[in-house]
């Protein structure tokens, strides 16, 4: 009897301790009033180093060491999730909709052009966000580099474990954010050239 019942304990389903998460735009109060325009521009491509290029989460737990976990899982590929989020982020602080991802044809015909390189994009053993990035604004129309610069910021962590990680590279992502959309030309209205 004691057997039949282990037994019965052992084969009941576990509840999944898998977790999913997601890089979250700006909170619409961290957004400027960028007045709204119809400026055009394209994001990407958004390049991310390859050991953050899975689903697992990574924290890198020391300079040369990095672990990817056993539960904590990106909801979405995460290239796809930080362009999407810097795209939502730059047309909030620029203040137009005619935000275009790559790789969409129409990225060659907007006003400009956003590329970004990441360096680093991950949490330390401490969950802070650490973001480095080489990022330029190209003109598409004539292939001119206006502007090329490195953004690296860390963000301390927003809370406990992988959340407060994971919203830390949020604040990261928003700062990388606004340094492209304080460097972009002809904020308020369309652009020559």
């Amino acid at each position: 009897m004691l057997f039949v019942t282990g037994c019965s304990s052992i084969l009941a389903p576990q509840p999944d301790p898998a977790r999913f998460y997601l890089i979250a735009p700006m909170a619409g109060d961290a957004r400027t009033a960028a007045a709204r325009n119809d400026l055009s521009i394209g994001v990407g491509p958004v390049n991310l180093p390859e050991y953050v290029q899975r689903q697992a989460l990574v924290v890198r737990t020391s300079p040369t060491e990095v672990r990817p976990s056993d539960i904590d899982y990106w909801a979405e590929p995460l290239g796809q999730n930080v362009t999407r989020v810097l795209g939502e982020n730059l047309g909030a602080l620029v203040g137009t909709d005619r935000i275009f991802a790559f790789p969409s044809p129409g990225i060659l015909k907007t006003d400009y052009q956003v590329v970004v390189t990441f360096l680093n994009f991950e949490q330390d053993s401490a969950h802070q966000g650490v973001l480095s990035a080489r990022w330029e604004i190209r003109v598409p129309k004539s292939e001119t580099v206006l502007i090329t610069r490195v953004t690296s910021v860390t963000k301390p962590a927003a809370g406990a474990g992988m959340d407060g990680g994971v919203a830390a590279l949020s604040a990261a992502l928003a700062d990388l954010s606004r340094d492209i959309a304080a460097a972009v030309p002809a904020h308020t209205g369309r652009p020559s050239h």
